[in-house]
């Protein structure tokens, strides 16, 4: 027989669950409200740049670039995949049309991420591929959240001694740039690598220098 202190033990439990559901719901509503409040503005402005009767100009598609960049992240940040990818995708093209590498690559670096989480690994080795081409032809040099999240693509595949290249690669970037977040990021990176790799001793020596 149920007695009255389980039975109030269980309502609390219940209640504590409906919060929790309920925060949860409230953080991807707002989330959503943010991304529709992105989409509105972007619209706006498309309405702006065609009644002055003037047409896809390098400041309209960086403009539209960043917005969707926003957009698509939110989307990622929250689980939506299949509508954060083709936001990210127009986000690249536009600032690769522009020139934009740093942006350009800030949009691919969502994409990888998404790839890996969906197992999509010829994604990651179409883009591996496309920007060792974009690099010959126009020169610019991949920074360090790049190097970061091709070896966190790499760890997914359990690619540890790669993925471990790849980090070390993103906190020689950094350190050269003196770029903090970066260098804490790179670091994690190294440490968890040499964690799978066995390699306790050295994993909490990076951990070490993270402090």
């Amino acid at each position: 027989m149920t007695t009255k202190i389980e039975q109030n033990k269980k309502l609390s439990e219940s209640s504590k669950s409906e919060n929790n559901i309920r925060t949860f719901e409230m953080a991807n509503e707002a989330m959503a409200e943010s991304a529709k409040d992105h989409e509105q503005k972007k619209s706006s402005l498309l309405r702006e740049m065609m009644g002055a009767g003037v047409s896809a100009s390098a400041d309209f598609e960086s403009q539209m670039g960043l917005s969707n960049l926003e957009v698509g992240k939110l989307y990622s940040d929250r689980g939506d995949f299949i509508l954060a990818i083709p936001k990210l995708k127009e986000a690249a093209d536009l600032f690769l049309r522009r020139n934009q590498f740093e942006q350009y690559l800030e949009a691919q670096n969502s994409l990888l991420r998404i790839y890996a989480e969906r197992d999509q690994f010829e994604e990651i080795q179409s883009f591996k591929e496309h920007i060792q081409d974009l690099i010959l032809k126009e020169g610019f040099e991949l920074g360090s959240q790049t190097y970061y999240t091709l070896g966190v693509c790499t760890s997914y595949r359990g690619q540890d001694e790669a993925a471990l290249e790849y980090f070390r690669k993103a906190l020689s970037i950094a350190l050269a740039r003196d770029n903090k977040k970066d260098i804490s990021y790179a670091i994690g990176g190294i440490a968890i690598s040499y964690k799978n790799l066995g390699k306790q001793a050295e994993a909490l020596k990076e951990i070490y220098n993270l402090q």
